[in-house]
């Protein structure tokens, strides 16, 4: 029984466990690093509005535009509004501002009107046929609605505090470039979905 314990304690003591323990501790604490490194990283329009900061003129565009990106970031917001219903000053004022912050966030005044308005087409088109008869509709009154935001804010900040959306909102109105942002993304989305 003794040399039983002896070699389980030997065993326990050897180099090789040893280094083994090492080993596995070490990448523990890369591991953990890593987490908290990565946690820590804010993309940059993030970091921008949470201390206040306004991007510069010179800076480039925060990534490059996509037709998977314009869908996401300007015709699903916009396919979240729906006039005439109960709460529609709500989902407008939700998709006005993150139609907003996704223009100022991405400064789509330093891009190309014509290439923009290419990819806001191929965003489109990427819509079955419903979403796309949805937005034919509604978004003379959504760029209405957005307008108004930019000429009166903040005077009509309630609206988006009772969406829950000022945060978002303010985000995107501390950029210089705010307005000229959405009239390039305006200007894509008339292009994209011409009225009569």
């Amino acid at each position: 029984m003794e040399d039983k314990n002896k070699t389980a304690e030997t065993a326990a003591h050897s180099p090789e466990r040893k280094s083994l323990i090492i080993a596995l501790i070490v990448i523990a604490a890369l591991l953990i690093a890593g987490i908290l490194l990565y946690g820590s990283r804010k993309p940059a329009g993030e970091a921008a509005a949470q201390t206040g900061a306004v991007q510069s003129p010179a800076a480039p565009a925060a990534v490059q535009l996509s037709p998977e990106l314009l869908r996401e970031g300007v015709l699903s917001p916009a396919l979240a509004y729906h006039p005439g219903t109960a709460g529609s000053s709500l989902s407008s004022a939700t998709a006005a501002a993150a139609m907003l912050r996704f223009a100022s966030d991405n400064r789509t005044h330093l891009e190309d009107q014509a290439a923009l308005n290419r990819l806001m087409a191929d965003a489109a088109a990427l819509l079955t046929a419903e979403e796309q008869a949805q937005l034919q509709e509604t978004l003379p009154d959504l760029i209405a609605f957005t307008e108004d935001t930019l000429a009166v804010y903040p005077e009509n900040r309630g609206v988006f505090e009772d969406a829950g959306c000022a945060g978002t909102l303010d985000a995107a109105m501390k950029a210089e470039s705010v307005k000229e942002d959405w009239a390039v993304v305006r200007a894509a989305l008339e292009a994209a979905f011409p009225q009569g």
